[in-house]
């Protein structure tokens, strides 16, 4: 069996999307009708997952409460 390399801009392309979809995701948690995320809830993903979290924190301070 063969193994398929990706090129450079597949993997490129693989990591947007990947990035986007994440973006996405929080957009639609922080803009949620009936649970929209709070500066507390945002604080707790931050602390426990920075890696993850952490390029959101921007928005603490600018969310409800």
């Amino acid at each position: 069996m063969s193994k398929v390399i990706k090129t450079q801009m597949q993997i490129y392309e693989e990591v947007r999307k990947n990035i986007a979809g994440g973006n996405e995701l929080f957009m639609e948690m922080i803009k949620d009708k009936e649970n929209p995320m709070t500066n507390n809830d945002l604080r707790a993903l931050v602390a426990r997952r920075p890696d993850k979290w952490g390029r959101f924190k921007g928005f603490i301070g600018k969310l409800k409460d």
